[in-house]
């Protein structure tokens, strides 16, 4: 005789994998800053990609967005793992003029 799977265990299993996903992603932590850069030679997507992609392998940063019309950046980081002048001195790096934007 078969025994049957509850109906609701593929919902427990989904539910569970999400919660794993969560807790593992980057952009998960209590001490996430904020922080937001002007990049006034940032002219294209190519750029912006190639941006973000350095940012991204960065430990400690977590999400990236950034908006080539206002030439802006915006990262979120963790400060326990990453200084804000360390984000800064990458973007300067890949030869782009960057500034933090005062609030």
């Amino acid at each position: 005789m078969k025994k049957k799977i509850s109906p609701i265990l593929p919902f427990i299993i989904i539910v569970l994998l999400m919660a794993m996903a969560a807790f593992s992603s980057k952009a998960f932590s209590t001490a996430m800053k904020s922080l937001d850069i002007k990049v006034d030679n940032l002219y294209c997507i190519s750029c912006a990609m190639r941006i973000k992609t350095a940012l991204d392998q960065m430990p400690g940063v977590g999400d990236v967005r950034i908006s080539v019309s206002s030439k802006k950046i915006h990262v979120a980081y963790d400060d326990a793992k990453i200084p804000q002048n360390q984000i800064l001195q990458k973007i300067k790096d890949l030869g782009y003029k960057a500034e933090v934007i005062k609030h």
